[in-house]
């Protein structure tokens, strides 16, 4: 058996940051059968760094360039279909993959007598949070090795940043794009429908203790959709989740969704008797979540944007460590 890592990297106006990425990549301890990269027609100098690698690995760099932006999703759905390989871990260009990212997914395969041709499985490493103010923690999968993973999902708990799939269950799981046109009224949350159906199609689910993906937080693009149509789709998207797999979940799944709801109908329209509702569900779930995506998290609905900055990127972090 072949192992075959296709990287696959997709890039918007990433000039800042595209060096470190690509260099993540041809620099691992195991080196990628091909690294794709399908640029979203930046205005930036991003095409130019790119074509420069390119030039130096002739062979191991593929690379695409959108006559005309795509938008995230579609150019996602656009380059996996180029893989070659049969183990697909997807990178965007502000983002970079510590030194043994792909050695780490390689070895758990060995490990689990996997084959990445035939078995639908995800290797899911721990990874790095990065924060604007260079703070970092870590993602840690590995400590809910044993937790039921669609369970794990519901909570946010479960985050292997598309890193480390085979090919087999790609082939499987929807993309974005496939699933708006099923139901364009989505929206941006189409990534989070496309995670449940990678995790319930999943055979294997490995989690490695391993820190691989590097994530900025705060450096992508910023979607224009208005704060009430993203509500309004997420709480589509919340009982889509709660009927549409409704065999996973149990009085504590359930207790976890109302709190998810009631907490955008407050978003949605802030009056006394949503607030009064979202508070109870978000108190009566304080030992309902991980620590990936602690309990504070829920309260950030009831603070001032110029408070919510602060909290998230520095009080945030903090009580992590204690958790």
């Amino acid at each position: 058996m072949e192992i075959k890592h296709s990287v696959l990297i997709v890039t918007f106006n990433h000039e800042q940051y595209i060096r470190q990425c690509l260099d993540s990549v041809v620099n691992q301890s195991c080196l990628p059968f091909e690294i794709i990269i399908s640029d979203d027609h930046s205005n930036d100098k991003t095409w130019d760094i790119i074509k420069t690698y390119k030039s130096k690995h002739q062979n191991l760099f593929h690379i695409y360039r959108n006559e005309k932006n795509l938008g995230i999703f579609e150019n996602i759905a656009k380059i996996k279909s180029m893989a070659r390989g049969n183990i697909i871990s997807f990178l965007a260009g502000d983002d970079y993959y510590m030194p043994h990212t792909l050695g780490e997914i390689s070895k758990s395969i060995h490990q689990y007598n996997l084959n990445p041709d035939i078995d639908s499985f995800i290797i899911a490493l721990n990874s790095i949070h990065k924060y604007p103010n260079g703070k970092e923690w870590v993602w840690n999968n590995f400590k809910y090795k044993n937790y039921e993973k669609m369970r794990l999902r519901l909570r946010f708990g479960l985050s292997y940043r598309s890193v480390g799939l085979s090919k087999s269950l790609i082939s499987k799981v929807p993309s974005e794009k496939d699933v708006l046109e099923i139901n364009k009224s989505f929206a941006l949350g189409a990534d989070w429908i496309k995670g449940f159906e990678e995790v319930r199609l999943a055979d294997e689910i490995i989690c490695v203790n391993y820190a691989g993906p590097v994530y900025r937080l705060g450096s992508g693009i910023t979607s224009k959709i208005s704060l009430k149509s993203g509500v309004q789709s997420k709480l589509r998207l919340i009982t889509y989740i709660e009927d549409h797999y409704s065999e996973y979940w149990d009085s504590r799944d359930l207790r976890y969704i109302k709190s998810l709801k009631f907490s955008n109908l407050y978003m949605l329209n802030p009056n006394f008797i949503n607030f009064v509702l979202s508070l109870f569900y978000s108190i009566i779930n304080i030992n309902n979540h991980t620590s990936n995506y602690p309990w504070i998290r829920s309260l950030k609905i009831y603070l001032p944007n110029n408070m919510l900055k602060f909290v998230k990127n520095n009080i945030y972090p903090l009580v992590r460590k204690f958790i």
